[in-house]
């Protein structure tokens, strides 16, 4: 027993789909909102002076590919991480190295601690034993 289900033609309405309006004044479609839409964009608004948006696109991608061209010769210069071939006495694996330093601060500066491990900072304190004022 073969039955076939014949769905209904869709509308013209269905086939447009959902209709989206901006605002109220869109919706109750008022003669104020119409002439409104209508003096939005003069006409030829679109193209200026003989050149269309197709040709602007042209030139103002072709001035971008020539911005990168000019700009491949402005990369960081390359640097090589390489393991020590004698490793500093200072450094120990692990432990970590103080340093005293100093931030500038309005008038006087603020005396800091410098945590570091293995070259890297990786904490600042405050200095309170030490004073950068003379």
């Amino acid at each position: 027993m073969n039955k076939f289900l014949k769905h209904p033609e869709p509308s013209e309405s269905d086939l447009k789909g959902p209709h989206y309006w901006k605002s109220l004044d869109e919706l109750a479609e008022t003669d104020g909102f119409k002439n409104y839409l209508h003096r939005e964009f003069p006409e030829g608004a679109s193209e200026l002076d003989g050149v269309n948006r197709r040709q602007f696109m042209k030139v103002m991608s072709a001035s971008f590919a020539f911005a990168g061209v000019g700009l491949t010769g402005c990369r960081r210069p390359e640097k090589y991480i390489m393991p020590f071939s004698q490793q500093p006495e200072e450094i120990v694996h692990g432990k970590p190295l103080y340093y005293a330093s100093a931030m500038p601060h309005r008038k006087d500066p603020i005396a800091l601690v410098a945590e570091t491990h293995e070259g890297r900072p990786t904490k600042l304190e405050g200095n309170s034993r030490g004073s950068t004022q003379g």
